[in-house]
């Protein structure tokens, strides 16, 4: 009879171990969909691209980091460069 009590022991607690573990993957689903439809809903994955990507851009058509100059304006072949040096 106690053998019985341990078999059965033994088998409920497997049976509980897979329905926690079911819970936690259900859980963790839920969470992981709801952080992705937050993301979707605001565009904050646009938005953490966008930002870094205005001062990259400005670093590939123009060379220089500098915000404050317009498109193309601080280009190094833009510049006239003379051969002689400065004159002043």
């Amino acid at each position: 009879m106690k053998i019985e009590k341990k078999q059965k022991l033994k088998t409920s607690q497997s049976g509980q171990l897979i329905l926690e573990a079911v819970l936690l993957m259900v859980i963790f689903v839920g969470v992981v969909m709801a952080i992705k439809n937050q993301f979707s809903e605001k565009n904050l994955i646009g938005a953490l691209a966008a930002g870094p990507w205005a001062s990259i851009s400005k670093m590939m058509s123009d060379g220089t980091w500098d915000k404050t100059k317009s498109e193309g304006e601080s280009h190094p072949l833009t510049q006239t460069i003379s051969r002689e040096g400065d004159t002043n």
